[in-house]
């Protein structure tokens, strides 16, 4: 799964309609670990950074495949602590709030692609939605299976049965016949890093984030 991990979806969505098959087309996604911080300059060791480094694997995801005014992926270091600042992670509290993440990385966009050129959409129960449901994973799949859109999910994570925070992650690939979401998950990357959070969409966080590029690809 190219260091991606699987969470499998849960048995109370019932996507009738989703689209089928098996999407790896964001599995070249980067998988950067949040706690790799070689200057120190991520705020409280990057305990807290899953948002910009969702964020940071989507865009640098996004470079590769024709949005070269991105930064390059190999200037991830960098691109994740501007969008850090951008979102305000660590800096109004602990994390990054639902609206800091939309807001702030709206903000970053904008300084490489005017606004005409993409979409950042938002769905889920912080953004006067319900609960998840069938029509959030249908909606999901189907951004992921655009060959011009990557998908942030926030869910939670857990420790055993216990719920420990929200947590950002990329949405990597969608297999239909498993019901399975392959992710990029900024805690759980190298296997020989730490690994211990179970994702899950659950009722308390229940965000999904989109950025939505339309098809012509900006020059």
């Amino acid at each position: 799964s190219a260091g991606g991990s699987f969470i499998a979806a849960q048995d109370t969505y019932e996507p009738a309609g989703i689209a089928s098959g098996i999407f790896f087309m964001k599995e070249d996604a980067p998988d950067y670990w949040q706690l790799d911080d070689p200057l120190g300059v991520f705020r409280n060791g990057g305990q807290n950074y899953c948002g910009p480094v969702a964020a940071s694997n989507a865009v640098a995801w996004l470079a590769k495949h024709g949005y070269t005014a991105f930064p390059p992926p190999d200037a991830q270091y960098a691109t994740i602590q501007q969008l850090a600042d951008y979102m305000r992670t660590d800096i109004a509290g602990s994390g990054t709030s639902y609206y800091d993440f939309r807001n702030g990385l709206a903000a970053w966009v904008q300084g490489y692609y005017p606004p005409s050129s993409y979409q950042i959409q938002a769905r889920g129960k912080h953004f006067d939605g319900a609960n998840p449901d069938a029509e959030d994973l249908q909606w999901a799949v189907g951004k992921l299976a655009e060959p011009d859109s990557v998908v942030m999910v926030l869910g939670g994570a857990y420790l055993g049965d216990s719920r420990m925070s929200g947590h950002y992650v990329t949405l990597a690939s969608w297999d239909a016949e498993s019901m399975t979401v392959g992710i990029k998950d900024p805690r759980t990357s190298y296997p020989a890093k730490t690994d211990y959070y179970r994702i899950q969409w659950d009722a308390q966080d229940a965000c999904y984030l989109v950025l939505d590029y339309y098809p012509t690809i900006p020059t």
